[in-house]
């Protein structure tokens, strides 16, 4: 996966580069990774949703504390309002990271 953006890279991006004319670099090593944004962050926007289901996996198993054990504790009563409160709030927080994570990759492909 991470030599995927070495070959799927336009010829034109390797080509027009910002860069004075010097030995043509090593593969992996500075010429593509303008290219290699868009890669790279679908690869960390679906890690940062498979972290967040790991954690809440993690709390509702293992934890004392935690949105995991609130969720797991409200099931185990019937208590539904309050389910359905903390699957809001887990719902608020995923998206705000995506939000943040897509807010980050507009800024670094301003470019494009």
């Amino acid at each position: 996966m991470a030599s995927a953006w070495i070959t799927n890279a336009s010829p034109i991006a390797s080509k027009t580069k910002a860069s004075p004319p010097r030995a043509e670099p090593a593969p992996g090593r500075g010429a593509n990774h303008p290219s290699a944004v868009p890669t790279v962050f679908s690869g960390l926007r679906l890690g940062l949703i498979y972290a967040l289901l790991g954690v809440i996996a993690g709390e509702i198993i293992a934890a004392q504390h935690g949105l995991g054990q609130s969720l797991t504790f409200l099931a185990g009563t019937f208590q539904i309002n309050g389910v359905f409160a903390v699957l809001l709030l887990l719902a608020l927080l995923g998206m705000s990271l995506t939000w943040i994570m897509t807010a980050v990759e507009a800024r670094l492909l301003r470019w494009r």
